[in-house]
């Protein structure tokens, strides 16, 4: 499963294969919702290039006088259909404890412009965040996060929520399902990820079986450009993923959290990462077969609306180390604890857009 977008969408992985794919929770599932479904994820796969951050340049730093601010936010793929509409620099006075309002540029031709205000002497944390037209999110890392969880860490940054309306309808899922916002984080060792809904995360219920799951999904982003439609990302088949993607087996990563699901999933702890096919495979790699789960390379904890992951950046690809597109959230609700049925009772709550994260500590020192 490690190269399979699959477990994030995977009614329209399911519809792709000839299979019969859930209905979308709180709504009837005929026909044409099914064909609305796939379009759906078809398109948010469509809308995956995110902008890049190409170059930042601040001017003389001198006390008491303003900074100019120069940042160049371009697509690094000519399939890209969206434009760039929102670029900020966010900068703080105490290493990242806090951080002041962000400095909003104005695009000046293939540059974005502003000035952060005077300061005193000292130095500067700086970094910027950038958003287009479709709510995809590049932003820098300027920090290392130090606590665990990381609920008010300073080095935690925002990353791209779900597409507007961000509060959905109730009538499409609860707000236990309703994604409200997205951080992310790194440390030499670790990737963050802070999940917040409008209600709370909730495991869901064994009896009646509405068993929940909340998932991020980390890719590398030179895997975007390898393919252009949805199915090929989500082939469900581990040998047929083996052949598209040799070499690549560790630039997809699914972090879940799903409490009840632990023993469908026969792991013992409430998060997991399915794990790398292996090279050969084998028969109990069969297409009908749930992947492999690892516990030993993530850590999670949650309270009320929020939860966290703690993910091994080891378990990644090397290119992943300090730059990863993130698909922040995808929550999804399990009807059937049958392996034979079980893609075809999954229900999708809340999807959010891409993020482009790049380790990129900026600092001023101001004179």
């Amino acid at each position: 499963m490690a190269l399979v977008l699959a477990a994030a969408l995977a009614h329209a992985a399911a519809f792709a294969q000839g299979k019969t794919p859930a209905k979308p929770a709180g709504k009837p599932a005929d026909s044409g919702e099914r064909k609305d479904l796939l379009a759906r994820a078809q398109d948010m796969f469509d809308h995956r290039f995110t902008p890049v951050i190409k170059d930042v340049k601040f001017g003389a730093a001198a006390a008491g006088k303003p900074i100019d601010v120069t940042v160049t936010v371009a697509y690094d793929d000519k399939r890209a259909k969206d434009k760039i509409k929102d670029v900020r620099v966010y900068y703080s006075t105490d290493n990242g404890k806090k951080w002041a309002r962000p400095v909003k540029l104005k695009q000046s031709g293939n540059a974005w412009k502003g000035q952060i205000p005077k300061q005193n002497k000292g130095t500067l944390l700086a970094y910027v965040w950038a958003q287009d037209s479709r709510g995809n999110v590049a932003v820098e890392l300027p920090c290392k996060v130090t606590t665990w969880p990381p609920a008010s860490d300073g080095c935690m940054v925002k990353g791209a929520a779900d597409p507007d309306p961000s509060d959905d309808k109730t009538s499409d899922f609860s707000n236990d399902l309703d994604i409200w916002s997205i951080s992310v984080g790194m440390d030499d060792t670790y990737l963050y990820v802070q999940q917040t809904v409008e209600g709370s995360i909730n495991k869901g219920t064994v009896n009646p079986t509405k068993i929940n799951t909340y998932l991020s999904v980390v890719l590398a982003p030179s895997l975007t450009k390898d393919v252009d439609d949805l199915t090929t990302l989500m082939n469900m088949d581990p040998q047929t993923a083996k052949k598209k993607f040799s070499g690549k087996e560790n630039m997809v990563k699914v972090m879940m959290w799903s409490p009840q699901g632990k023993t469908f999933f026969n792991v013992k702890q409430d998060c997991f990462v399915p794990a790398a096919p292996q090279a050969g495979g084998g028969k109990e790699e069969g297409k009908d077969q749930m992947p492999k789960m690892k516990t030993d390379v993530i850590s999670c904890k949650n309270k009320g609306p929020d939860l966290f992951f703690r993910y091994k950046k080891s378990d990644m690809d090397k290119s992943m180390n300090n730059e990863v597109q993130l698909l922040g959230s995808i929550i999804m609700q399990a009807t059937s604890t049958d392996p034979q049925k079980f893609m075809e009772g999954l229900n999708l709550g809340d999807v959010t857009n891409f993020t482009r994260v790049t380790w990129k500590p900026r600092t001023i020192t101001v004179k």
